[in-house]
């Protein structure tokens, strides 16, 4: 890819409807705020630590939420789900809890699955296409 050296190169956008995002840096700010300008309908940055925990610049959450991402804090993927070709169709996510701080070295606290159950987010489309046959089917 040499989106840089664009006409010479054409490299393509990818848009989505629905995307989820792993991870809260300021990459992750940066996937989430451009996917929203692309024209995606729901963008979520899901973190398995808290926002004050975040890597990114403060600065960056805020002006991510004012252009309308969703974050699913204190989350963590457990799974990733296949079809029967291999295409990746949704992730399975786990709420989770914060520990006690001496467990760490770095102070940081340790995190623990809260038991509040799971949460699945369908991918409908994945690269250029949307799988119109995934819409609708509820997870299995």
């Amino acid at each position: 890819m040499k989106a840089f050296d664009f006409p010479n190169y054409d490299t393509p956008i990818i848009r989505g409807r629905n995307v989820a995002i792993l991870g809260a840096g300021n990459v992750a700010m940066d996937s989430a705020r451009t996917a929203v300008r692309l024209g995606a309908k729901r963008v979520t940055i899901v973190y398995r630590r808290t926002r004050e925990q975040s890597p990114s610049r403060k600065i960056e959450i805020h002006h991510a939420e004012e252009e309308g991402v969703e974050f699913k804090f204190l989350t963590s993927p457990l799974e990733f789900i296949g079809d029967a070709s291999g295409k990746l169709v949704g992730i399975n996510c786990e709420k989770m809890k914060l520990g006690r701080s001496q467990m760490r070295v770095d102070g940081a606290k340790t995190l623990f699955p809260n038991g509040g159950g799971i949460e699945v987010y369908r991918i409908c489309g994945l690269g250029n296409y949307l799988h119109w046959d995934q819409v609708a089917k509820p997870h299995s």
